[in-house]
Formats: C-alpha cells, sequence, structure tokens
C-alpha cells in the first residue's frame, strides 16, 4: 500500500491521500490529545506525504479544528485536504446545556434503549469513581483532562447545519474546506434526511465545500441513506476491518454501484487491534468474548508470519476497490510515523489464506496481494 497515493472522492474534484490521519482522539477523554500534540501530528502528516486531515466539532470541542487553523501554511492547495462535520453546535456548558445534549442524543439515536442503557451504565461507573481511590497514573502526576467549558448539541434541523458548518468553518480560519460530512444522523427518518441534506447541497454550490456525505458508525444506516440522498463521499467507521466486515453486506455494494467514494476509520476498533496486549477496549468499550477471542487469534496468526497486527489492520479494509481512503487516529507525531511505516510493510499472501482458514476474514473480501475479487453490485 502506498499511503501517500491520491485517490479522487467519486464525482468530486476532491483528492485524498490512501491514508488519512483522523483527531479523533482529540475527543475528551482522559489523556487525550492536547493542541501541542495535536500541531505536532499535523506536521508529521504533512512530512510524510499524506494529504488527507478528518476533524469535527465533537474531537476536542473545537480544539481538532483551531489546530488547523493553527496550521494554516500546510492546509489547502498540495498541502492537507481536510474533512469537517456538521450536526453538532459548540455551546456553553451550562445545567441546560448538558441536559439538551442528552435529549438530543436520545431524540436523534438510532436506538433510544440502547442509549438509555448506555446512559445508566456511565452514570454506575461516573458514581463508582466518585468513591474510589485517585487514579493511578493521577498519583504520579499525569494530567487527566478536565471538562471543557463547552458541549456539542446535536442540531439536525437545516438552520441549525447552517450554522454547524459556517462556525466550522470559522474556527478553521477558512471560507471553504475540500469535505464536509453529516455526522451521525443515524435516527433520522427519510423526510428528515432530506430536508438535513439541503444545508450541504448549498455549502458546495457556494464553494463553501468540495465535496459532501454521510459519517457514521453504521453501515446499514448508510447504506439505507444512499437510497435517499446522493452523497460524493461516505465515512463508515469500525464496519469493514479485519475482524469486522459487515459493510459487504451493505454499504460498500451499493457505494460501488452508485460510484460513492468510501473512506473508512476505526481501524483499530478503538486501540485493540493497533495493540491486542494493551488494551481491551473495542469501539470505545470493553470488549465482548467473542471480540477477544477473535483478536486474539488474529494476534496468533499475525506472530506466527511475524505481521505487526497494525499494518494488517491497516492494509487489508484498504484493498477494498470502494474505499479511497483509510483513516488513523494517531495520539502523537510519533505514533503517526509509525503508521505511515506499517502501511508499507509488506505482508505475504498466506497470511491472508490463514486468516480467511481462521474465519476471521471473508473469502470473498478482496485482499492485499491477491487476485481482485470482483464485487457483484447490489441493485440501486
Amino acid at each position: 500500500m502506498d499511503p501517500t497515493e491520491l485517490v479522487r472522492l467519486g464525482r468530486s474534484p476532491v483528492e485524498v491521500s490512501r491514508l488519512g490521519v483522523g483527531l479523533a482522539p482529540m475527543i475528551g477523554a482522559a489523556r487525550a490529545v492536547d493542541d501541542q500534540a495535536a500541531d505536532a501530528i499535523l506536521r508529521q502528516a504533512h512530512l510524510s506525504g499524506l494529504r488527507y486531515v478528518d476533524v469535527s466539532p465533537l474531537y476536542g470541542l473545537g480544539r481538532s479544528e483551531a489546530a488547523l487553523q493553527r496550521a494554516g501554511d500546510l492546509v489547502g492547495g498540495d498541502g492537507l485536504t481536510v474533512s469537517t462535520k456538521a450536526g453538532r453546535v459548540l455551546r456553553p456548558r451550562t445545567r441546560r446545556n448538558r441536559l439538551l445534549v442528552r435529549a438530543r442524543e436520545l431524540r436523534y439515536a438510532d436506538d433510544p434503549a440502547t442509549k438509555l442503557r448506555e446512559y445508566g451504565r456511565f452514570f454506575v461507573d461516573r458514581l463508582g469513581r466518585r468513591v474510589r481511590p485517585a487514579p493511578a497514573d493521577a498519583a504520579a502526576g499525569v494530567p487527566i483532562s478536565r471538562p471543557s467549558d463547552l458541549v456539542a448539541i446535536h442540531d439536525f434541523t437545516p438552520a441549525g447545519l447552517r450554522r454547524s458548518g459556517r462556525e466550522s468553518l470559522t474556527r478553521l480560519g477558512r471560507d471553504h474546506v475540500e469535505i464536509m460530512l453529516l455526522h451521525d444522523p443515524d435516527g433520522l427518518s427519510e423526510r428528515e434526511l432530506r430536508a438535513a441534506w439541503e444545508p450541504f447541497v448549498e455549502f458546495r454550490d457556494r464553494g463553501q465545500a468540495g465535496a459532501i456525505g454521510i459519517a457514521s458508525n453504521s453501515s446499514a444506516t448508510m447504506a439505507r441513506m444512499l437510497g435517499v440522498v446522493d452523497p460524493d463521499v461516505v465515512l463508515v467507521a469500525g464496519r469493514y476491518t479485519i475482524v469486522d466486515q459487515a459493510a459487504m453486506d451493505d454499504l460498500l455494494p451499493i457505494a460501488s454501484a452508485r460510484g460513492t467514494a468510501v473512506i473508512l476509520g476505526g481501524l483499530f476498533h478503538g486501540g485493540i487491534l493497533a495493540d491486542p496486549h494493551a488494551t481491551d477496549q473495542f469501539d470505545y468499550r470493553p470488549a465482548r468474548a467473542l471480540e477477544r477471542r477473535r483478536v486474539a487469534r488474529l494476534a496468533e496468526i499475525a506472530a506466527t508470519f511475524g505481521v505487526p497486527t497494525a499494518a494488517a489492520a491497516i492494509q487489508f479494509p484498504a484493498a477494498h476497490p470502494a474505499v479511497a481512503s483509510v483513516l488513523v487516529g494517531a495520539s502523537s507525531a510519533e505514533e503517526l510515523a509509525e503508521d505511515v511505516r506499517l502501511a508499507q510493510v509488506p505482508i505475504p499472501a498466506p497470511f491472508w489464506d490463514a486468516l480467511v482458514a481462521a474465519d476471521l476474514v471473508r473469502a470473498d473480501a478482496p485482499r492485499p496481494f491477491a487476485e481482485p475479487v470482483e464485487i457483484e453490485a447490489a441493485a440501486s
């Protein structure tokens, strides 16, 4: 895989590098990426020949976009191509706005019951942390992120989306962005989606966005939406990886048939595929038993062939012909430089055969260094 190869996004004039970097690690958890580290990551991306960075108002509550404003000389032209997202507005962290965040999350959730259970687990865990001793890393002097003085409130109304897009451009310090994405619209009805899409067409028509699209963690949601609106690009996280190829059953064949470019995130499922021995987190929650077994089997096969697990996690999804770019969420410049190296590590064909035999990778999935697989186009 050549991480610096430029690929055009569908019918749009926008080009991205095969490997991009996402600043989602700025999202605000303990040990989140700080501004200094973000600046170093952007410099390293440019130095490495990468030309794609993904941000969002949610990532660092505006700090990821502000980092790109500081890196203005690296952005645009032959520099970094940027995608940001609309769908949340940043407002002061008042009690009212914090309640509004939860209410809007439930309102727009694809599965409100699951979201309520998540809230329950969150509050139980938070109560437990209040009575437990201070974390070891805090005792050792490692700073823990303080809550931001802002909150990100869902707003998928046309007026709210226009406002969200304008505010993102202000934080970026630009009058346009290469890619603008509708962020996490999973629970929208068809009518709401059509209304929400109008501002994005306006962004593109006015030259405020070179390409427009949708970003979600659900490939099924994305596939459904492709039957309603016509994006240039879709960004899906965690649904086409070396241990989860769910998107082959819905999104990828439809995107292929329609000529919609696909960008993939969540390649490491929150970290466990980057280093299975360092974390038990899978999609930003504790891994389930089946997930742990699949990751352990992957690590075992990778060790047999002398293949870094992270290298396989980067290179496998990039081999699908519908995929224009894959994103890694680096936490430091050094980590990004290592990801660029891993993207180019030679991986022998028998390794992929072993993953198919172990039922980790589907037999019909395109694989690096294998004969191309013809993808059956779904009915549009």
